[in-house]
């Protein structure tokens, strides 16, 4: 876990070597496009580890307006095999 928080680190203190590519633009946008998808799959491993997972499914968020709050309703319907309207009217956990 340490090694991974000193990557993690390292990724949002510095910039994310790359050759150049065919296409023209700015290099800046291109490292801050990988940076992104390197820490999208160190989250992603972190909360398979830490066992926040259901299949393929993100689960135990803390859903605090209305875009996460029905994010999790679609989750919990999915992981259920329920509807929405039936996942909206569970009890919060």
């Amino acid at each position: 876990m340490q090694k991974m928080l000193i990557l993690w680190l390292w990724i949002l203190n510095s910039e994310v070597l790359l050759q150049q590519g065919n296409i023209i633009g700015s290099t800046r946008m291109k490292s801050g496009t990988v940076k992104k998808l390197i820490l999208n799959m160190l989250s992603t491993d972190v909360m398979i580890k830490q066992g926040r997972t259901y299949g393929n499914l993100i689960i135990d968020l803390e859903a605090t307006n209305k875009k996460p709050i029905a994010r999790k309703q679609r989750r919990t319907a999915a992981a259920c095999d329920i509807s929405e309207d039936e996942a909206q009217q569970l009890p919060e956990r």
